[in-house]
């Protein structure tokens, strides 16, 4: 890519209002990503992903706990209520860290597994 079409495609992403991309940080050091996309503003219902960490940061728990405040970002914040996400069916440690965070498998299909989770409890206790 140049560095023109990178600038075009990051101020059309910019714009959007159903992606978000969020860094994760830990002692001021970029160790990763997370996203939100996909919102269908209209049901309540977005997908999130794009989990991403740094490699020398792999096994620290940055995911679990990035999955955690996404999910509470999307219940409070963004008033969704429900969440998917698709994975692939043989990572396995992807998978637990998506049941810890309370989803549950939906389907699978082609080598994945969609899983899901309501947000209506989030911030009701």
């Amino acid at each position: 890519l140049t560095l023109e079409q990178h600038q075009a495609w990051f101020q059309r992403y910019i714009n959007k209002d159903d992606d978000f991309l969020f860094v994760i940080e830990f002692d001021e050091k970029l160790v990763g990503q997370a996203s939100v996309y996909d919102i269908q503003w209209n049901t309540g219902l977005a997908e999130i992903g794009r989990f991403l960490v740094a490699p020398e940061s792999r096994g620290k728990g940055y995911i679990g706990a990035a999955c955690a405040m996404l999910i509470n970002l999307c219940a409070d914040k963004l008033c969704l209520r429900s969440l998917f996400l698709e994975v692939i069916e043989k990572n396995e440690r992807a998978i637990h860290i998506y049941q810890q965070n309370g989803f549950l498998e939906e389907c699978s299909y082609n080598g994945l597994i969609r899983m899901g989770r309501s947000l209506a409890q989030i911030g009701k206790t």
